[in-house]
């Protein structure tokens, strides 16, 4: 086996040569790729991102706080939480009203 020496551009040290490339997501690309994306349906995502709120406005999330910071993580996780309520409660004149609206409807029609 030839000895290889390193130090020029194209080589890779061997230990190096079988790991994957890292992608960088933003944390909100990373929080719905990978947490929100685990969680089946919206109203467990929203249970989810409820269960992540302290009730003081902040939410805790260790793994995206510790990948992307604490500033990050809480937009991330505020985002999306708005994201997935604009889906239960879209604004009005996308006709149908809002999710809860007709829940509410249905229910008092019983």
């Amino acid at each position: 086996m030839p000895e290889r020496r390193l130090g020029a551009p194209h080589d890779v040290h061997p230990a190096l040569e079988k790991r994957r490339p890292v992608v960088l997501k933003s944390a909100l690309e990373d929080f719905a790729s990978s947490s929100l994306s685990a969680v089946p349906g919206l109203l467990a995502k929203l249970h989810y991102v409820a269960m992540l709120h302290d009730g003081h406005g902040a939410y805790s999330h260790w793994g995206l706080a510790r990948v992307h910071g604490q500033e990050a993580a809480q937009r991330a996780i505020r985002t999306s939480q708005r994201a997935l309520l604009q889906v239960l409660n879209p604004p009005a004149g996308l006709g149908g009203g809002s999710l809860v609206f007709r829940i509410e409807r249905a229910y008092h029609r019983l």
